[in-house]
């Protein structure tokens, strides 16, 4: 079962990036993957995301892209998901971006509570979000 979603997940994602690779259509793919709870599916397109921003680094849409690598991966690169999330929180805060910032600080504060074992960060960073 687990298999057959995977295999759909795939082919729905290679289906919907044929011809579609702006930065803003991966953004909003991911802003509705995200309430169907498509993990498989956000993995693939964060992945896809973050290949394509990294060619604009000063794009807006570049942080957004580690911020959801960062979320959805944490669980099989902790570290590096670490790494991106504190870049893309950084970048939101001076950027004054509050959505992003709620949403950097809220999976910061679930890896250092899930990855890290370290309550006091986690409690810190969820104080912030709640701010």
């Amino acid at each position: 079962m687990r298999i057959t979603l995977l295999i759909i997940g795939l082919m729905t994602s290679i289906v919907w990036c044929k011809g579609q690779y702006s930065l803003p259509d991966y953004y909003d793919k991911l802003e509705y993957l995200e309430g169907q709870y498509d993990l498989d599916s956000l993995r693939i397109i964060s992945t896809q995301f973050l290949e394509e921003a990294k060619k604009s680094p000063e794009s807006s849409y570049y942080d957004w892209a580690k911020f959801y690598y960062g979320a959805y991966f944490w669980k099989i690169y902790p570290d590096s998901s670490l790494r991106l999330l504190k870049e893309a929180q950084s970048s939101f805060k001076k950027a004054s971006n509050l959505h992003g910032l709620v949403k950097s600080t809220f999976y910061l504060c679930v890896l250092y509570y899930a990855h890290a074992y370290d309550l006091k960060i986690s409690v810190a960073y969820f104080q912030e979000g709640l701010e």
